[in-house]
């Protein structure tokens, strides 16, 4: 019994052996890939690491069943009875996870974090990446691509996309007709809703007056200014600008080049659309293997952090909120609108979550300086959003906004424009810089952005 006890050990062994020898064959490899095809870096990184994962796993698996289930079959049956089982529980956990991942819904709790950070960084198309909907611009890094018709598409939703001649998700317009514009990112361009579930045009439809919607995703401020200079803005008398916190990058990176956007090169961008394409293409095991990967990293690591002493420093919300809102003021200051004829609305989507930065509150400070004060002609106003959206308002894994969510971004704005006072030819008065809030209801152009940054 002994001898026989020993030798399934060291078929255990050998099985622990060949695997460990193949793991490092498989990361030589890797590396081998990546620097060989440095576009589908992230893609041939998850295979060869998956592979790895499995490799152990098989290990691990068929040799404890193969030592403690099967210990009376022959080594040959055992072998294959063992594989059989591990094949079929691999093939069972994708299909699980994947269902999960078209059913969020029902992921627990525990495990959420998991899947929504293996939807963002393997699974997730990103729509201004998308050579169908989006080009290269010399002058903006990427725009829409006029006069175009296609299909964006995730778990969690799949919507048209349609542009106009002017290269924006709306409906064809003349500039003669439009006094309202509306700036922003993937919130306001409608990502994950109907081309008349965005809260420009739900706004249209409630105010009855032509909107156009110049959203795109990933844009900062800056960009969001410039997109419209070429634009024949002189019967437009309101903006509205949706501000997002990591319009501060770019924002800060247009005032260090002198008031100049930095554009990368077309390479750049093809460059991320192609590892953004990599990195949503599918093999046999990614999701059970990937999301194994994550989960057994984030337990040795929070395993490791209970043993080291806790982290003291914080970080102080005044500091980031002033710095972001003096950024975007300058940015304002530098668009060259008439703040004589124009007013602006602006509004933090992220105000939900900006206790780590109080944008919100900086922001409506520095309004009220005297020098802004003079400058803007009490004509920028600052609408809170607090407690208006709810978390059935967004979708389970990607961030963005469901058609409840604009429909409620849409009354919040409808509200704030009729509390507007209309602009008399002489100034006269003042005029607060805040509109009450209603009852509850991008990377630097300049740098290599990150292609799973979506906004």
């Amino acid at each position: 019994m002994a001898f026989y006890d020993n030798t399934l050990r060291m078929r255990f062994l050998k099985k622990m052996l060949l695997a460990i020898a193949a793991i490092l064959a498989l990361a030589c490899l890797k590396i081998l890939f990546i620097r060989l095809f440095p576009s589908s870096s992230i893609f041939h990184y998850n295979v060869f690491s998956s592979l790895q994962f499995l490799l152990l796993l098989w290990a691990v698996f068929t040799g404890i069943l193969e030592t403690l289930a099967w210990t009376g079959s022959p080594p040959r049956k055992a072998r294959i009875r063992s594989l059989t089982v591990f094949l079929l529980l691999v093939a069972l956990g994708d299909l699980t996870c994947t269902w999960l991942l078209y059913h969020p819904g029902s992921i627990p709790a525990k495990w959420r974090w998991g899947f929504e950070y293996y939807y963002a960084n393997y699974q997730r198309n990103i729509m201004q990446y998308d050579k169908k909907l989006a080009t290269y611009d010399t002058s903006l890094f990427y725009r829409w691509k006029a006069g175009n018709r296609g299909l964006f598409r995730n778990f969690e939703f799949s919507d048209s996309v349609f542009t106009n001649d002017m290269g924006f998700r709306n409906k064809q317009i003349s500039m003669d007709s439009v006094k309202l514009i509306c700036l922003g990112d993937s919130y306001t361009v409608g990502w994950g809703v109907g081309q008349e579930e965005a809260y420009p045009q739900q706004l249209e439809k409630i105010i009855k007056e032509p909107v156009l919607n110049t959203g795109v995703s990933s844009y900062g401020t800056a960009r969001e200014v410039e997109s419209i200079r070429h634009l024949d803005t002189r019967n437009v008398d309101r903006i509205i600008i949706e501000y997002s916190n990591n319009d501060a990058e770019e924002n800060e990176a247009y005032l260090r080049n002198n008031y100049r956007l930095l554009i990368s090169p077309q390479r750049v961008y093809d460059s991320i659309c192609n590892e953004v394409k990599w990195s949503t293409v599918y093999f046999p095991g990614k999701c059970i293997c990937t999301l194994g990967k994550l989960m057994l990293g984030q337990t040795l690591k929070s395993f490791a952090k209970d043993r080291q002493a806790p982290d003291t420093t914080e970080m102080d919300p005044g500091k980031w909120g002033a710095r972001d809102a003096r950024t975007f003021i300058e940015v304002l200051k530098r668009s060259g609108w008439n703040f004589d004829k124009l007013q602006v609305i602006v509004f933090n989507i992220d105000q939900e979550t900006d206790s780590l930065i109080s944008f919100v509150p900086e922001l409506s400070r520095q309004l009220d300086a005297p020098e802004n004060k003079y400058f803007f002609k009490d004509h920028l106003h600052l609408l809170s959003i607090a407690g208006l959206l709810t978390p059935a308002d967004r979708y389970v894994m990607d961030p963005h906004l469901r058609p409840s969510g604009q429909k409620k971004i849409a009354q919040a704005l409808a509200q704030a424009l009729n509390a507007l006072h209309p602009i008399s030819p002489t100034p006269s008065g003042t005029q607060g810089n805040s509109v009450p809030a209603p009852a509850p209801g991008n990377p630097p152009p300049g740098k290599l952005p990150s292609p799973h940054r979506g906004r």
